[in-house]
């Protein structure tokens, strides 16, 4: 992508570059907001380290609920 030359209207556009995080759903946790957390930091780590990187989330366990608590993926369905 960053060898790409690029012309828009005869002149040439900036070159192009890009960092993706990505993270494994079985991995990461069980839960969506955890998967979107361990992308992001996969991506910071991805711009921080020199940009134009591929960076996989490292696995991290969630963190427990508070006593008392249930645990779940997704939200509890509304009563009808």
């Amino acid at each position: 992508m960053a060898d790409l030359d690029v012309l828009f209207m005869g002149k040439p556009l900036p070159r192009l570059t890009f960092s993706i995080g990505a993270s494994v759903f079985s991995d990461e946790g069980a839960s969506a907001t955890a998967l979107l957390a361990a992308s992001d930091v996969a991506l910071d780590l991805a711009k921080t380290g020199g940009r134009v990187k591929v960076v996989m989330a490292t696995p991290t366990p969630e963190p427990a609920p508070p006593d008392g608590a249930v645990a779940c993926a997704e939200p509890a369905p509304a009563p009808a």
